[in-house]
């Protein structure tokens, strides 16, 4: 039997994980002037798009092409593509992260414009971005085990469970419906928490609430939690 690939272990890095940190470093020193971190910027969205463009041709899901796919056609894909993924060797990760947000499933949202690098963010998806007993407790154990700093609970304009829980078909839906009207009794209770009330305190997390304008990712009315006045503040972007 064939051993499995062994993960990067980051202590000798590769001439590309070279490469790329060269480029981190350059981009650091770029971004501080304003057009050249447009112009970066710009860049760097192509080359994601390349990225992307470069993995769906050497996958076997072709879900973005599949007319009306049948379920054993989307399963065979996953099943295909993930094979052959997982012979390639994952690059270093030290497992924490800085970021932990609780936000809409609405596959619209794209979070790597709203946070950047995904690696180092805790996301949790569900309709509306709800709080709950079970997000508070998830979100408790990514600050005292993870080592997040900052907590985003967000919702965005245009979410259909929002649309659903405050109009007529409302009790079609009556978790979603349940779980909306419990969120900001659940927020208080979030701030409240063990592990997340102390470390509030202590200056060592922040935690905010924001819009997300799902036609551009855009964070708008971000508010900050203050614990000493137990108020949501502005902040300006």
């Amino acid at each position: 039997m064939a051993e499995p690939p062994r993960a990067y272990d980051g202590k000798h890095p590769g001439f590309l994980q070279s490469l790329l940190r060269r480029w981190v470093a350059a981009w650091m020193f770029v971004r501080r002037v304003p057009a050249l971190e447009r112009a970066a910027w710009w860049c760097s969205d192509r080359l994601v798009e390349l990225a992307s463009l470069i993995r769906q041709g050497s996958e076997s899901m072709t879900l973005y092409r599949l007319e009306e796919p049948s379920p054993e056609q989307v399963l065979a894909n996953v099943l295909r593509y993930n094979a052959r993924a997982s012979r390639v060797r994952k690059p270093p990760f030290d497992g924490r992260t800085w970021v932990a947000v609780v936000r809409c499933m609405d596959r619209k949202l794209d979070m790597g414009r709203v946070f950047g690098d995904m690696k180092f963010v805790d996301d949790i998806a569900n309709p509306y971005g709800a709080v709950t007993p079970r997000e508070i407790e998830a979100l408790q154990l990514a600050v005292s085990k993870h080592g997040v700093r900052l907590v985003c609970l967000l919702t965005h304009t245009d979410c259909a469970a929002l649309a659903v829980a405050s109009g007529p078909d409302g009790s079609a839906w009556p978790l979603i419906s349940a779980a909306v009207d419990a969120t900001p009794r659940h927020i208080e209770a979030l701030l409240q928490a063990p592990v997340i009330a102390p470390a509030l305190k202590a200056g060592t997390l922040a935690v905010i609430r924001a819009t997300v304008i799902t036609g551009t990712d855009r964070l708008t009315d971000v508010r900050r939690y203050q614990p000493q006045t137990r108020a949501w503040e502005p902040v300006a972007s």
